[in-house]
């Protein structure tokens, strides 16, 4: 088995080796492409345990690159990975096989044992498995033993069979958990119906095309919508006291309105004229339907299900105490008045129910915290260009210790026609050495073709020369810059005043020549080069080391920049600085590519 840390070090290896889909050459060429194994398992798995082999390699290997730095205990990770991939390739083998019944009984109890483990959490649904092959094949042996059968069938039979929901189920304890159908006979004290959402419930029904039924139907055929409205009505009649239908009212991305399901709004038509009575006015149909409907708010810490009934609807309640208490705490902090537009307050009837005046609680920094004390205002160049590339994640990690981590990306599992985005800049991080020091251009190709950041056939071996060749025009662009000796590093820290109090920065500035400071990067110039740009040539002008020029020069893909001397240096410097101990207290609402293309 592979715990967790191992999974995830294994996702990090498919991505790094460039694995995408099928396993082999020969499996590709047996559903009838290509049968390059560029982007395969096996591709991925041979650069994997090069990579683990020989670790110091520095080109390729038999026109593969190694990845993935596998090295100590994560090598036993990686034998399980090849070991499950081996077991894959042995079924997939086996599979393509016709074979009865009873073969294939044995074949699906067999890949049960490989690839499920089964423990205390997961025996049950392992049991259900076995269980619904058990059935099939016992299905199968009735009714044809000797028939033999592809996978294909085989999958899709079993794919019915585990997705057939649970029959017969019976009342248990004092809440019993089941579809729609099996209870729908039974009366008891109290039904709730979730999940009655428009186009959810009744199932929309699509025929195949070759269904003549559906192409022609005729009076007393089968239709799936008229099958789940009688078990909703029979649902609905089942109820004794209450009845409880849900659904989603309210849009998760941008709160519109959602409709429910149709057979929801007929019921709630019907009740609500009952209810209306005689005065079938519009607005006594509202009254009666608005008494039937209860609409919760979206999130369950909402004031709504604390407030006093006389405030909000008697119906909203909570027993969590939690809730209550941060609520309480919460009301005491002021309140923000968001009073609506002049020009739509002038016009009741353009606003909405909850629309004219937005009382917000209080923001999540209701005041700045403290000055950073003093171990804080000593910071470095990275430090101060982190901040200005994102003040508010910056406040968030440095003061209040809070790391929001992003969504870790699905894996692709799709044939690359494209290099995706950032994979230029990781080729040219490959080739830039090789280029500098003189390899010629058929070495230089052959090692680009190595990698996995182009993909595959004539038309990605034209994109990748085209690339290879821009990185190559890059990389003498960069010759020309550093014909100046390099010069060794410069360390220097500057004491600043700011708001009264002693702040240091300090840094050290690599890449200097006597022409000044060289910087570049293969790819499109953003803001955030330019603001790191401009935060070293500041502190390249502010310490003014002796024999270079105080300018910079920024190479990119698409261009360059060049900074020329500037005399209020340690002026500039200590404004960011004083930017940076404000942003150190309270939200700097800086941004730095809407900045830009304002500025721009």
């Amino acid at each position: 088995g592979l715990d967790e840390d191992a999974l995830q070090r294994i996702r990090d290896w498919i991505r790094q080796s460039g694995i995408r889909w099928g396993l082999d050459g020969a499996h590709r060429a047996a559903l009838g492409l290509p049968d390059t194994e560029h982007h395969s398992l096996r591709d991925g798995l041979d650069r994997l345990f090069l990579g683990y082999a020989v670790p110091q390699l520095s080109g390729d290997l038999g026109g593969r690159l190694p990845a993935g730095d596998v090295e100590g205990a994560a090598a036993l990770a990686l034998g399980a990975f090849d070991h499950f991939v081996a077991a894959l390739d042995a079924a997939r083998r086996v599979s393509l096989d016709e074979a009865t019944g009873e073969v294939w009984h044995q074949r699906l109890n067999g890949w049960v044992d490989t690839f499920l483990q089964v423990d205390s959490t997961s025996i049950h649904e392992v049991g259900e498995v076995r269980g619904a092959i058990a059935a099939w094949c016992d299905d199968l042996a009735a009714a044809a033993p000797q028939q033999a059968l592809g996978l294909d069938v085989v999958g899709t039979a079993l794919k019915e069979r585990l997705e057939d929901p649970a029959r017969g189920a019976l009342p248990s304890g004092s809440v019993t958990f089941a579809g729609m159908s099996p209870l729908r006979s039974l009366p008891y004290r109290v039904v709730c119906i979730l999940g009655l959402n428009d186009g959810a419930f009744p199932a929309v029904d699509h025929p195949d095309e070759f269904d003549l039924i559906a192409a022609a139907p005729r009076a007393g055929d089968r239709q799936r919508r008229f099958d789940d409205r009688n078990v909703f009505l029979d649902l609905v009649l089942a109820a004794r006291e209450r009845l409880h239908l849900s659904y989603t009212g309210f849009s998760i991305r941008d709160n519109s309105a959602l409709t429910p399901s149709i057979l929801l709004a007929e019921l709630l038509d019907h009740a609500g004229a009952m209810l209306a009575g005689n005065d079938g006015s519009a607005e006594s149909l509202q009254a009666a339907r608005r008494r039937l409907t209860v609409r919760h708010p979206l999130q369950a810490f909402s004031r709504e299900y604390f407030s006093a009934p006389d405030r909000s609807d008697p119906r909203l309640f909570s027993y969590v105490g939690e809730y209550a208490r941060a609520l309480a705490s919460r009301a005491a902090a002021p309140l923000i008045v968001a009073a609506a537009p002049a020009e739509l307050s002038e016009q009741p009837e353009a606003l909405g129910e909850d629309d004219a005046v937005v009382e917000l609680g209080a923001p999540f920094f209701a005041r700045p915290l403290p000055w950073p004390q003093e171990q804080a205002r000593e910071l470095t160049l990275e430090d101060l260009k982190q901040f200005l590339r994102n003040p508010c994640r910056f406040l968030l990690s440095r003061r209040l210790a809070l790391s929001l981590l992003e969504a870790e990306d699905e894996l692709v599992d799709d044939e690359p026609f494209l290099p995706a985005f950032d994979q230029r800049s990781v080729l040219a991080e490959r080739l830039l050495p090789v280029i500098r020091r003189g390899a010629g251009a058929a070495e230089v190709l052959a090692l680009a073709q190595a990698g996995t950041e182009y993909p595959c056939g004539g038309f990605g071996e034209v994109l990748l020369a085209e690339e290879v060749g821009l990185i190559a025009a890059f990389g003498e662009a960069i010759e020309v810059m550093t014909r100046a000796p390099l010069l060794p590093p410069v360390a220097e820290r500057l004491d600043l005043s700011i708001g009264g109090e002693n702040w240091t920065l300090g840094g050290t500035l690599n890449d200097l020549r006597s022409t000044g400071l060289v910087r570049w990067r293969y790819d499109d110039t953003r803001p955030v080069d330019y603001l790191s740009g401009w935060v070293d040539h500041l502190f390249l002008n502010a310490v003014a080391p002796a024999q270079v020029q105080h300018e910079t020069v920024w190479l990119s893909r698409n261009g360059r920049y060049r900074l020329r001397a500037c005399d209020q240096a340690r002026a500039h410097l200590g404004t960011l600085v004083t930017y940076y101990r404000r942003g150190l207290s309270e939200p700097l609402r800086f941004f730095p590519k809407s900045a830009w293309a304002y500025c721009a």
